[in-house]
């Protein structure tokens, strides 16, 4: 088990007033210490050995990063969670500019990316990053739209699925 740190530890300081029958009162204080984590272990996944795993070419790993920048915060109360990315005209311009590439290329590795689960697309220019692989925001925001496991029913409830019929 790792080590906990000093910051994931919140101290808490209860206090309460006790008068007895003379009319005296005498304060108590208790202190108790609450181990909060403030983001669980992680590994860092580069985007090449992600779109290796994927079975996409490396070439798309500048496309999958310009597309994260653009990424909005997750939200779990949100319709669809957060973690937006929208794609307008003027955005697909200025990041096939930046990365010298067509906009046609694009569209391209969008299918690709909505294929392989890494993107969701939610309708006409709007797509949504796969949670359980990308996240922004406070950590239980994230934790709140990742997936489901339910190991008694032995079933997993996500939002993204790879091979998922999508728009």
């Amino acid at each position: 088990m790792p080590k906990r740190l000093e910051k994931d530890k919140t101290i808490k300081l209860q206090t309460h007033t006790e008068t007895n029958q003379d009319g005296l009162s005498k304060k108590h204080t208790k202190q108790e210490k609450i181990i909060v984590a403030q983001e669980p272990d992680y590994i860092k996944l580069y985007l090449n050995t992600l779109l290796t795993f994927k079975d996409l070419p490396k070439q798309m790993s500048p496309l999958l990063l310009e597309l994260l920048k653009l990424m909005s915060y997750a939200d779990p109360e949100a319709d669809h969670g957060g973690q937006l990315i929208q794609l307008t005209g003027f955005s697909k311009k200025s990041i096939a500019n930046r990365l010298n590439i067509k906009i046609n290329t694009i569209d391209h590795g969008l299918l690709k990316l909505k294929r392989s689960g890494i993107l969701k697309q939610l309708g006409p220019g709007a797509y949504q990053a796969n949670p359980n692989m990308f996240g922004r925001g406070e950590w239980l925001d994230i934790k709140a739209i990742r997936a489901k496991f339910d190991f008694n029913a032995g079933t997993v409830e996500a939002d993204i699925e790879p091979g998922e019929n999508q728009p």
